[in-house]
């Protein structure tokens, strides 16, 4: 991963909840005050669909979207992105690391984010 771009979450200063993306309100307490934490270097794959049918300007087909779990919470902290893997080997519970780059082509625009490699 890109040492500039960590992934990170917002964790309220009332309750300690951490959540991603961004709230203006705390899901537990209601509290508008957050400070940025980071995520995590690694996450473990909870949930995944295989998209045949893309949306216009991703290259990847078919493209692997997952929702991952970032531990060392009090809560495990949940984000949705690309996986970038072949169907045939993404399994539940493996662990991912987040990565920037290319999500899709938008026109001419670069449309950059975090999306999920495999470990090593």
């Amino acid at each position: 991963m890109d040492e500039e771009r960590k992934m990170m979450g917002m964790q309220c200063t009332a309750c300690g909840k951490v959540m991603y993306p961004a709230h203006d309100l705390c899901t537990k307490c209601g509290a508008r005050d957050f400070k940025e934490v980071p995520l995590g270097a690694e996450a473990s794959l909870v949930t995944y669909t295989v998209l045949t049918a893309v949306p216009t300007g991703v290259k990847t087909r078919p493209l692997v979207l997952g929702i991952v779990a970032f531990d060392g919470f009090d809560e495990p902290v949940r984000a949705t992105g690309q996986v970038l893997a072949k169907p045939e080997d993404v399994e539940m519970g493996m662990k991912l690391v987040p990565d920037w780059g290319m999500l899709r082509m938008l026109g001419e625009e670069t449309i950059e984010g975090f999306r999920f490699r495999p470990k090593g």
